[in-house]
């Protein structure tokens, strides 16, 4: 959407998911495109690789892409006083997909809970960031 002329040139899209692809490798590193998804009928529908805007070639062309989602429906019984520990404890506060893999076959679900004290995603309801217990 920025960085390149006009929303609707998937050409130039693609032309410049290719460069940094290209980039990516020739300096031996991982870059990660920030891309905006196509909106979805309600804010609870689950989003895959089919949900990425603009050119194919956007997700085509890169070797991994994750979809990170805040979990609206989670937000929405929480500020309604609906807070359940038991469910808060299975479902995440946002779910990170991994929808593509290139080198690996693994795609799956990652569940994320959120310490909005340390602004950090962390791997379980205790909402622990792993850095904050370790001594660096």
């Amino acid at each position: 959407m920025k960085v390149v002329a006009g929303e609707d040139d998937l050409n130039a899209q693609k032309d410049f998911v290719e460069k940094i692809c290209e980039l990516a490798v020739v300096l031996g590193i991982h870059i990660h495109l920030v891309h905006h998804v196509r909106k979805g009928q309600t804010e609870d529908d689950e989003l895959s690789k089919f949900s990425f805007r603009g050119a194919a070639a956007i997700i085509d062309q890169p070797d991994n892409a994750i979809i990170l989602q805040r979990n609206k429906k989670k937000e929405r019984e929480f500020a309604d006083g609906n807070f359940n520990p038991i469910k808060d404890a299975q479902v995440g506060d946002s779910i990170l997909r991994i929808v593509k893999q290139r080198f690996t076959s693994w795609e799956g679900v990652v569940h994320l809970w959120f310490d909005p004290a340390r602004m950090a995603f962390c791997r379980d309801a205790g909402r622990r960031p792993e850095l904050a217990e370790k001594k660096l």
